[in-house]
């Protein structure tokens, strides 16, 4: 069972905590050369937050410039988010702080994003604006209900689909990107059901 100390501040459920988990160990193997860099650099978790906070209003900002500009900017925000955690693991600087940091980064860029895309006239507003909701809802329930020592079993999150989808979306499939946040909407739905029921129970 995962240790509730290690639940505060951030935003997994008990099953993808493990699958996290397993993946920054793995990322901190692979990357070891590149955090030494990094730490030799006084490089902080921090630092790679913030860097991935910019590239992703970067990307946002690239959509209304250049697509292909705009896609690989947020592709190196991706592999930015993915770095805070193993660095911090490799500095021996894990925290709920840096944890709950890395979580806001991420709704901030989710967020962003939508909004841009919404703007762009790619995204509809309403499953736009209900997917930055219910998205927002999730990640909410999430940490009140880690910080409760009562975890989801199981979350998805599935801003990686739909930042991979826009590749399809600007290029073989206009349009389609609808249909797939809709799907997203779906799944939040079910988390947020979820998140909401438990959290009821909890407080009573």
């Amino acid at each position: 069972m995962t240790d509730p100390a290690n639940t505060k501040s951030d935003c997994y459920g008990h099953s993808d905590r493990k699958i996290m988990e397993l993946s920054q160990k793995i990322r901190g193997l692979v990357l070891s050369p590149f955090l030494t860099l990094l730490t030799w650099g006084h490089i902080r978790p921090n630092h790679v937050s913030l860097i991935s906070l910019i590239l992703g209003w970067c990307a946002c900002v690239f959509l209304f410039i250049s697509l292909p500009a705009a896609l690989t900017i947020l592709f190196f925000h991706v592999i930015f988010d993915g770095l805070d955690g193993p660095l911090a693991r490799f500095q021996k600087k894990e925290s709920n702080a840096g944890s709950f940091v890395d979580t806001l980064v991420d709704q901030i860029v989710i967020a962003s994003l939508a909004i841009a895309l919404m703007h762009k006239g790619t995204l509809g507003i309403i499953p736009g604006g209900i997917y930055i909701f219910l998205y927002t809802g999730v990640i909410t329930f999430s940490m009140v209900r880690n910080a409760m020592k009562i975890p989801y079993l199981w979350i998805i999150r599935p801003r990686f689909l739909v930042y991979f989808w826009l590749i399809f979306e600007f290029t073989l499939l206009p349009g389609s990107l609808n249909i797939v946040v809709w799907i997203c909407n779906i799944i939040l739905t079910v988390n947020c059901q979820d998140g909401f029921r438990h959290l009821k129970k909890g407080i009573q």
